[in-house]
């Protein structure tokens, strides 16, 4: 069985990879503003921050900043790159693996009575 990833693992991770999957934000297709991730993961900007750090440090994710007139109108775009795309891949497969697991032993498991 493919394993979990524990870069990818935990929940606010998952969701970054998850968003910028869904936005086809990977390698060769598009890119994603940092202001729409935070606002679809409800990621503070700082928190968010932390979690591209371990995902950008562990090849996951690309960053480009757009340079404005002003440090304050700089636009960060985001991107999963081919290693991270894959790593979201096979974990949404482990995970779905867990989901499918062949039922438990017989008398393993029992449905809830209402009556207890």
């Amino acid at each position: 069985m493919t394993s979990l990833d524990p870069i990818v693992h935990p929940l606010p991770r998952l969701a970054i990879c998850a968003t910028l999957y869904g936005a086809s934000a990977f390698e060769g297709r598009n890119e994603m503003r940092f202001s729409r991730l935070s606002k679809a993961t409800e990621l503070s900007a700082s928190a968010l921050s932390k979690h591209l750090r371990h995902l950008e440090q562990a090849g996951y994710v690309t960053k480009f900043r757009e340079i404005g007139s002003t440090r304050a109108k700089d636009v960060l775009w985001l991107q999963l790159t081919e290693a991270g795309l894959q790593a979201y891949l096979r974990h949404m497969d482990a995970l779905q693996r867990l989901v499918e697991k062949e039922n438990p032993q017989p008398n393993a498991v029992r449905a809830v009575s209402e009556e207890r």
